[in-house]
């Protein structure tokens, strides 16, 4: 009887030596830049917690992508992102819109030089996305390069779905019930449940009831003129209830995320499916 062969361990450029980057740029071209975020996750999470959840998606989305017949790689995981907005409340290293823009624009064009000429660029933090915006333009100018943007945040919903026990799930942002189980089932020993906590805002609030369709909580917050944090979340740093946190939890909505966002890449940047055909005009009777 045969012995049965171990899979290797997906790694992410970062762990990976030169050698087995030439090679892997020889049998693909796709990889993921994670821009992430230094700042506040509540007083029981670390300060890096969406550096490690991204990672840990990353590497899932990998492994969903390899199982499918796909490879692709874990370019960059990028710890600061733009969080001025944090910045009232201590733990935040974050850089100006146009420096962030800059980095993943230059990180681009490092990969790009290798041989990773197809770029998905995927966003765990608030402030980010005009500058992965910015960043995603100059980089697609130029020929031979093709990028994709996801955001991570606009997904949450999707990635929680029937596993939350707080009250107020579709509120549950920052630091909460998702991204302390999340953490509990990576990293549980940077995780100090005895200080979780549990804050949602006042559903009467008109802050939060804008009668503007489809705004993220931190465009209502650009919409209204706020300046930073304090006011719109917990005076810990907590959007939702840290208290009903699991490791188990954690591992479905990392897992959930994972299969979103690897179909997602699988479909549109792998198999690229032909757009639709119109269908045919109707001839107009005279």
């Amino acid at each position: 009887m045969g012995t049965r062969r171990k899979t290797a361990p997906t790694r992410t450029f970062m762990e990976m030596r030169a050698p087995q980057i030439a090679a892997l740029a020889k049998r693909t071209d796709v990889a993921l830049i994670f821009v992430t975020q230094t700042a506040q996750a509540g007083p029981h999470l670390p300060v890096g917690s969406r550096y490690y959840l991204a990672t840990e998606i990353g590497r899932r989305i990998v492994e969903r992508l390899a199982a499918a017949g796909h490879e692709a790689v874990v370019g960059a995981v990028l710890p600061y992102g733009h969080s001025v907005y944090n910045a009232c409340f201590p733990g935040v290293i974050h850089l100006t819109p146009a420096t962030l823009a800059a980095v993943i624009t230059e990180v681009g064009f490092s990969l790009a030089q290798q041989g990773f000429r197809r770029l998905v660029i995927l966003s765990n933090a608030g402030g980010n996305p005009p500058s992965v915006k910015f960043a995603l333009h100059e980089l697609s100018r130029h020929e031979g390069i093709q990028t994709w943007f996801l955001d991570i945040q606009r997904a949450r919903q999707q990635a929680i779905k029937g596993l939350m026990a707080g009250a107020y799930p579709q509120h549950d942002s920052h630091a909460g019930e998702w991204e302390t189980s999340c953490l509990l089932a990576i990293a549980p020993g940077l995780v100090d449940m005895a200080q979780a906590e549990c804050w949602f805002w006042d559903e009467d609030d008109e802050r939060h009831r804008l009668g503007l369709e489809g705004l993220s909580f931190h465009e209502r917050q650009l919409a209204l003129g706020a300046k930073d944090d304090r006011g719109w979340i917990g005076p810990g740093g907590t959007v939702g209830d840290a208290t009903q946190a699991s490791a188990a939890k954690g591992r479905k909505i990392l897992d959930n995320y994972a299969r979103l966002f690897a179909d997602h890449i699988r479909k549109w940047v792998f198999e690229a499916p032909a757009p639709g055909k119109r269908p045919p005009r109707r001839s107009r009777r005279k």
